[in-house]
């Protein structure tokens, strides 16, 4: 009992220092609210025409180039720019305190929390992202809260409540509407809920039909509403434009299927404006497509249809397109646009501090894989599925499908998951459980504890 008192009391008397977390990241996202959002980029103007058509109920222009969610909420801020950026500095300041939460609770590290909270709070590419006009700041705190969530149903010892099983369900299938590529998440959460430890069939099933009847709503909804607007049930109309951009080194290899014969001038095009696209770290999305009649949904469907003849053509050229826009996934990305900054101040500020902190998280991003590896073997062997374990699926499994899909700034679409990848980079390295495989576990088997916190349960 006086040990437990004695640790309550240490805690009361750092938990102040935890108020440095929200007050470092209220202050960095009114310097860059003041100095330099809201930010316009290149798919920006694309989500307002879906807020207009929103705000007037017309969409006979309609082209499912972009899903609904993001430009909902900016009909939602009344197509203000100021009133969504503000919007989108407050959810990342909850995020922050999301992952901080979730890594205090789970490693009790007070200076691992107080360490990473602070650096997340101003990490530059995070706080960038939430003055662009785009679905990234969205997706990010979308992410965190089903982190949130997935943690405290893991850390309820019996069923889970039925709100937060219904709550994470919603949270994945609007996520879906902002990003959907992040449909992927439900299959893995819906593993997750069946397979995690209950002694009772019947509860599992429970929460399984919680979690996909919440998911499916929001997601059934969209495939509907496109199906009327467009006469096709899909989630997006850009996955023929994108994937082409896997197959454009290749695509001679898919003429079979050209039966409108514009491969030749898709190659012409490639050629000339390869070397632009080279000058921009190989984003082949900035490589102009041959026009051809028909809907959005039309041409989407014939690049796609395409692009499979080529890859069935040649499938090795295709996977190895993919392994690299995996690894570009990892690469750390910062959406900083220097003409943009209002004062040279700031633009200094960020010149100073990014090369330290992109370091920083490439480190954390190694850390991750590493540890994903490892976790391999607890999910494998051990059968055990807990937080961390379905949290680095998650991750992995949306890394996966966003390379299979699109070969162009793999990066910025990975900034949703950095602080994810962060958080999990550093339970690996502070927390030793013998019920599962973290870098810290495996540490201790030498006595090198760098900076772990010790446990034998694995409530967390």
């Amino acid at each position: 009992m006086q040990e437990l008192a004695l640790t309550h009391r240490i805690h009361m008397h750092k938990s102040p220092y935890f108020l440095l977390i929200p007050i470092v990241a209220i202050a960095i996202r009114i310097l860059f609210f003041m100095y330099y959002a809201p930010v316009h980029g290149n798919d920006t103007s694309g989500y307002m025409e879906v807020s207009d058509m929103i705000s007037s109920g017309d969409f006979s222009h309609y082209s499912g180039w972009r899903t609904p969610g993001y430009p909902f909420v900016i009909y939602l801020c009344s197509n203000n720019y100021v009133c969504l950026t503000l919007l989108q500095s407050v959810l990342g300041i909850i995020g922050v305190l999301f992952a901080s939460y979730i890594l205090h609770k789970s490693t009790q590290s007070f200076l691992c929390t107080l360490a990473y909270g602070l650096f997340l709070s101003m990490a530059i590419n995070i706080v960038v992202i939430d003055s662009n006009i785009l679905t990234e700041s969205l997706a990010t705190f979308f992410v965190s809260s089903i982190v949130l969530l997935t943690f405290m149903v893991h850390s309820t010892a019996l069923m889970p409540p039925v709100p937060h099983v219904l709550a994470l369900g919603l949270l994945l299938g609007i996520l879906t509407l902002v990003r959907p590529q992040y449909i992927v998440m439900i299959p893995v959460l819906a593993l997750y809920m069946y397979f995690r430890n209950d002694s009772k069939r019947i509860n599992r099933f429970s929460n399984l039909a919680c979690l996909l009847t919440a998911s499916c709503i929001p997601v059934i909804a969209l495939l509907s509403f496109n199906y009327f607007h467009l006469g096709k049930p899909m989630l997006s109309a850009t996955i023929g434009f994108n994937i082409t951009n896997h197959t454009l080194p290749f695509i001679e290899s898919g003429k079979s299927a050209d039966t409108l014969d514009i491969i030749p001038e898709m190659v012409k095009l490639r050629d000339e404006h390869w070397d632009y696209a080279q000058s921009l770290d190989d984003n082949r999305a900035f490589i102009p497509r041959p026009k051809i009649p028909g809907t959005a949904v039309e041409r989407s469907t014939y690049y796609l249809q395409l692009s499979k003849e080529a890859i069935k053509k040649e499938p090795l050229k295709y996977l190895s397109s993919v392994a690299t826009a995996w690894s570009r996934f990892w690469r750390v990305s910062l959406f900083y646009d220097v003409d943009n900054a209002r004062h040279h101040a700031l633009d200094k500020f960020v010149r100073l501090v990014w090369p330290f902190q992109k370091m920083l998280w490439l480190f954390l991003n190694l850390v991750f894989l590493i540890s994903a590896a490892l976790v391999a073997r607890n999910i494998f062997l051990r059968k055990s599925i807990g937080w961390y374990e379905c949290t680095i699926v998650l991750v992995l499994a949306v890394s996966v499908l966003q390379a299979l899909v699109e070969f162009g700034d793999n990066s910025r679409y990975a900034i949703p998951l950095q602080p994810t990848i962060g958080l999990i980079a550093l339970y690996s390295l502070s927390k030793v459980d013998t019920n599962r495989v973290t870098i810290a576990s495996v540490l201790s088997k030498w006595n090198i504890q760098p900076f772990s916190h010790s446990s034998s349960t694995s409530n967390f």
